[in-house]
Parts: structure tokens; C-alpha cells; sequence
């Protein structure tokens, strides 16, 4: 087999997501990842659809609990009027440790980093 070499730049969510889908495939891809030192830490959501494509891969909600919270509630505006929903889908992630985590998985996946 003709090998080939692959490298994927970014280790978030769709670097990692990639890796372990060519990984599946039979390939050995590379990540290279750059963090500025001192970068903003920021809360994202998630959607519950990030976690069906992170299933592809082998990744359960089970596994990124710890740095994944339920959304409790949250504001919608919907033609001109604010409406408060209860428990919507979806959750709340710190990202530099929901990428952190991705990494680690990554890596006891066999994804080189």
C-alpha cells in the first residue's frame, strides 16, 4: 500500500472529529495544533448535534461530562418578543477543557498531536 502523509491543522472539535474518522479509515493523521500563551478563555454551547457527530468517532456525552453542562434555561428572541425556555437542548462548555479533553481522547485513540 502507497503510504500517504496526512496533516490536519487545529485540534478542535472538527480537527479531532477528522483525525479519528481517517484513523477509522486506516490512515495515521497528524494534528498540529497552535494555542497563543494567555488566550481568552470563553463558554460556548454545544448542541446536541455536536454529540451525534462526536459518536461517529466513539466519543460519548459519557466521556466529556466533566467539562459539559446541561443548559438549564435560556432567552430566545423570536419576532419581536422574548421567550424564556426551560431545560432546551443543548450545553454549555468551557472551551479551552472541552478541547483539552477532545485531545486527550484523541490521543488514547492513537492520534498523534
Amino acid at each position: 500500500m502507497n503510504e500517504k502523509s496526512i496533516c490536519i491543522l487545529g485540534a478542535g472539535p472538527a480537527g479531532i472529529v477528522t483525525a479519528l474518522k481517517l484513523k477509522q479509515m486506516g490512515y495515521s493523521p497528524l494534528v498540529l495544533d497552535f494555542k497563543k500563551a494567555g488566550g481568552i478563555d470563553f463558554v460556548q454551547s454545544l448542541s446536541p448535534g455536536v454529540f451525534t457527530i462526536l459518536e461517529t468517532v466513539g466519543i460519548g456525552l459519557n466521556e466529556l461530562r466533566e467539562v459539559c453542562s446541561p443548559i438549564m434555561w435560556s432567552f430566545k428572541f423570536w419576532n419581536g418578543e422574548m421567550i424564556e425556555m426551560e431545560n432546551p437542548p443543548g450545553f454549555l462548555a468551557e472551551r479551552n477543557q472541552f478541547d483539552s479533553c477532545l485531545k486527550k481522547i484523541a490521543i488514547e485513540k492513537g492520534i498523534s498531536l
